[in-house]
């Protein structure tokens, strides 16, 4: 099925809905401006009419057999509600979240309030927002990651998206791909800064994962994955 709206033209496959633009909530229903409610058949019905009048968000309510779609052109607020499924768009989840944005992306750190994770943890939180860890391309990214944990959090540690898990001294991003496959390359990676005896040559068998420490000038270091820290920043699916 081809949606038609001006500026816009989509294909939607099934009744999954436009993974492109919005994300799934159950159970949570956007608050805000609403363009209007109504009766539909299928939940494909409700994203094509969320499309006509370009909305922010759709609540789907679904209470016996019956589904009403009400359309947000904004939103305010999300509240728990049982019996809805809701689908924001990109941008207004992410802004709500309290994403910020850097080089185009939607970047977020974790609330120091709230408990720190184990590395495995923090990794598994930034995909259930839903998004992925920030991966730096360059030094300054690395930098500006710095200058987060510096004026976010207190004196620790903040993990870093690399792991040695599988062959040791051998260190890989988070995503699977590889910064180095010895402690030479680890070195002379140009978008982190390790800290001195820390590139693979450093590590043992109980240390793993990486972490940014602020007693060693914010360099990286190695740690054990099941410790708990800062968890590491999150960027944003859209």
């Amino acid at each position: 099925m081809r949606l038609l709206v001006p500026g816009i033209v989509m294909t939607v496959a099934d009744a999954t809905i436009i993974s492109e633009l919005y994300v799934h909530r159950d159970g949570i229903r956007g608050v805000g401006e609403i363009a209007f409610t109504k009766e539909v058949s299928s939940q494909l019905e409700c994203a094509a009419l969320c499309l006509t009048v370009l909305c922010a968000c759709y609540n789907l309510e679904v209470r016996n057999s019956t589904l009403t779609c009400t359309t947000l052109s904004t939103i305010r607020e999300f509240t728990e509600q049982p019996f809805t499924r809701s689908f924001f768009s990109r941008k207004g989840l992410y802004q709500q979240l309290g994403f910020i944005r850097y080089k185009e992306q939607w970047v977020m750190a974790r609330d120091p309030t709230l408990p720190r994770l184990t590395w495995d943890d923090s990794v598994a939180w930034c995909r259930s927002l839903p998004g992925s860890v920030f991966l730096p391309q360059t030094l300054e990214d690395f930098d500006w990651m710095v200058e987060i944990f510096r004026t976010k959090y207190e004196d620790g540690y903040m993990f870093f998206p690399l792991n040695d898990k599988e062959k040791e001294g051998d260190f890989v991003w988070v995503n699977g791909s590889c910064v180095c496959v010895s402690p030479a390359a680890a070195k002379n990676a140009t978008q982190i800064r390790w800290h001195d005896g820390q590139e693979g040559a450093g590590n043992t068998i109980e240390d793993d994962c990486v972490a940014i420490e602020s007693y060693h000038d914010y360099t990286l270091r190695v740690h054990a994955c099941d410790h708990t820290h800062y968890a590491m920043i999150c960027a944003g699916d859209g």
